[in-house]
């Protein structure tokens, strides 16, 4: 990895925070570039990620995942559906020690990279569970449930609404704004609002779905 420029990965990430008015420690920001430092090293052979460079990993990655920071409110525990890589949780586990964060994927290969970065971040806040999140069953349900990696809101809920505490909320990482109406209630869930996301660098749509029990 000596050939890629870190310095300009790290410079970035710090003004890509500052843009999106995040109070981030410079030791979690760090952390996260060691954590991205790993990802690119893994993805060698892993195939972990299909964003490989560096700088775009900072923007779609960790940008990206830190930009829901202000949704999680005062919760106290988090479950990150089909994880894959870590994002959004491990950016927001490093940011919020307080937070206890279950990463969560069936694949066995993204499995084993999100331990090893366990260990090497010395996480002691997260854990990672390899399941299918319609057969997993917590001891205790979570203040947050969020995810990048499902095509539709009424599709998470369906698959992760039993992981939900009943005063909680589901928050779907989302492209475009669904155009379907959803408060008519999906699973138990209604959709409390949907807000733009402007991420510092990406010129793409992004978008976040903010569900709680119950009809509206």
């Amino acid at each position: 990895m000596t050939d890629i420029d870190w310095k300009a990965a790290e410079v970035l990430l710090a003004d890509g925070v500052a843009d999106l008015e995040l109070s981030v420690s410079v030791r979690a920001q760090a952390a996260m570039i060691r954590y991205l430092q790993e990802l690119v090293l893994w993805n060698r052979s892993y195939n972990l990620t299909a964003v490989r460079e560096p700088a775009q990993m900072v923007v779609k990655h960790l940008l990206d995942s830190l930009a829901v920071l202000p949704y999680l409110g005062e919760g106290r525990s988090l479950l990150d559906v089909g994880t894959g890589a870590g994002l959004p949780g491990i950016p927001l586990a490093l940011c919020l020690p307080r937070l206890e964060v279950t990463l969560l994927d069936s694949n066995g290969k993204k499995a084993a990279f999100l331990r090893h970065c366990l260990r090497s971040l010395e996480l002691k806040n997260v854990q990672v569970a390899q399941t299918r999140v319609e057969d997993f069953k917590p001891a205790k349900r979570f203040d947050t449930v969020i995810s990048r990696a499902f095509a539709a809101p009424d599709e998470f809920v369906a698959a992760a609404g039993h992981c939900c505490d009943d005063q909680g909320q589901i928050l779907a990482m989302l492209g475009m704004a669904v155009d379907e109406p959803l408060g008519q209630g999906m699973h138990g869930f209604s959709l409390q609002r949907m807000e733009p996301l402007v991420i510092p660098g990406l010129a793409a749509e992004r978008h976040i779905a903010v569900l709680r029990r119950g009809l509206l």
